[in-house]
C-alpha cells in the first residue's frame, strides 16, 4: 500500500522536532554536592569550576553570586567546558545545615587547602586543581568572571591531554608522563597529584629515568604531612630521614640538603629536638651541598642556633 506523501512530511517534520529537542542540552546548574559535580564531569568529559562561598554571612560572595556567578550569562559560558559546583559554607547560625553536610563542606574545604571565602578553582574532571580564579573584587561583571576563567582555557587542555597520556602510559613511559604533568601543575597543587607522585617507585625501582629521587623527596613530604596531622612529630621527620640515611639512596646532594634541612625545621617546629640536634641536621644539610643557592642561609641558620647554645652553657 502507498503511503500518503502528506502524512509522511508531517510525521518528517515531528521526528525532526523530536530530534532537535532530544539534542538539546539541560538548562546549566549550579551543583551543590560534590560528588555529584564528579560524577557529571567525568560522564560528560568536562572540567569542574568548584567555588566555595558563605553567602550567609560573607558580604562578598554575596554580591559575587549576584552579579556573576548565577547570571545566565556566566553560567552558559563557563557551563560549556565546566560542571559547575558551588560549595556554599554554612555559618555558625544556620539551622538549617544538616551536621553531616557541613563536615562534608569542611572536609573538602581542607582537603582543598581553602584559605578564605570566596575561593574559585579550576579542576580537571578528576578532580584535581590546576589554578586559582581570583574573584575577590566586589565589582566584577559577568563578563569579567567569564574572561578570568576562560583564561585558563589552553592550560586545562594542556593538562587534560598531559593527564590522559599518564593514563595510557606504562612502565619508564609513564614516569616521564607523570612528571611532564608534575612540571606543569602549578606548585600550590601538586600535592593533588598524589596518586601518581606514589606511583613513581613502583614503576621505576631501578631509577632508570633519573626521577626515582625526585619523587621519593616528593612523596616523603606527602607522608610526612599524615604523620604530623595524627601527631607524629618524629615519624614525620624519618619520613625525610630514612630517605638519606639509606645507603642505597638515589637522591643526589640538593635532595639530601633538603631532606635534611626540611627534617630540621620539623624538629624545631614541633620540640621533639634538643637544640644539638637541630643544628646536627642542619649541619648535614649544609654539608651535602656546601655549594648549593641555599647553603648560605643554613650556614647562617647553624651560627645563630650555635651562639644560642653557647648563650644558654654559659
Amino acid at each position: 500500500m502507498k503511503q500518503n506523501k502528506k502524512v509522511v512530511g508531517i510525521l518528517l517534520v515531528i521526528l525532526a522536532a523530536i530530534a532537535f529537542t532530544a539534542c538539546t542540552s539541560e538548562p546549566v546548574a549550579w551543583e551543590t554536592d560534590y560528588e555529584v559535580a564528579s560524577e557529571v564531569a567525568q560522564s560528560q568529559n568536562k572540567g569542574i569550576f568548584l567555588v566555595f562561598t558563605g553567602t550567609s554571612w560573607d558580604g562578598v560572595t554575596q554580591t559575587l553570586k549576584t552579579n556573576v556567578l548565577d547570571t545566565e550569562k556566566f553560567m552558559k559560558k563557563v557551563g560549556k567546558n565546566y560542571v559547575l559546583c558551588n560549595i556554599d559554607i554554612a555559618g555558625e547560625e544556620d539551622p538549617d545545615v544538616p551536621e553531616e553536610v557541613a563536615m562534608k563542606q569542611y572536609e573538602l574545604a581542607m582537603n582543598y587547602n581553602i584559605q578564605s571565602i570566596p575561593t574559585a578553582l579550576l579542576l580537571t574532571k578528576e578532580g584535581i586543581p590546576f589554578t586559582q580564579v581570583d574573584f575577590s573584587a566586589e565589582t566584577l561583571t559577568p563578563e569579567d568572571g567569564i574572561a578570568l576563567v576562560t583564561a585558563s582555557d589552553d592550560n586545562f587542555k594542556k593538562l587534560t591531554k598531559l593527564q590522559k597520556a599518564v593514563e595510557s602510559a606504562k612502565g619508564a613511559k609513564k614516569v616521564q608522563a607523570i612528571d611532564e604533568l608534575f612540571e606543569a601543575t602549578d606548585n600550590n597543587y601538586r600535592m593533588n597529584l598524589e596518586e601518581y607522585i606514589l606511583l613513581v617507585p613502583e614503576l621505576d625501582p631501578e631509577n632508570t629515568t633519573g626521577l626515582l629521587g625526585k619523587y621519593q623527596l616528593t612523596g616523603a613530604y606527602i607522608s610526612s604531612n599524615v604523620a604530623f596531622a595524627m601527631g607524629d612529630a618524629e615519624g614525620a621527620i624519618n619520613c625525610f630521614l630514612s630517605l638519606v640515611e639509606d645507603e642505597n639512596t638515589v637522591l643526589d646532594s640538593d635532595q639530601i640538603q633538603e631532606a635534611y634541612y626540611v627534617a630540621a625545621y620539623i624538629s624545631a617546629q614541633s620540640g621533639v629536638s634538643s637544640l644539638d640536634e637541630i643544628v646536627s641536621l642542619l649541619t648535614k644539610a649544609y654539608e651535602a651541598a656546601p655549594t648549593s643557592e641555599g647553603a648560605t642561609g643554613i650556614q647562617e641558620t647553624i651560627t645563630a642556633l650555635t651562639a644560642t647554645t653557647a648563650e644558654v652553657t654559659e
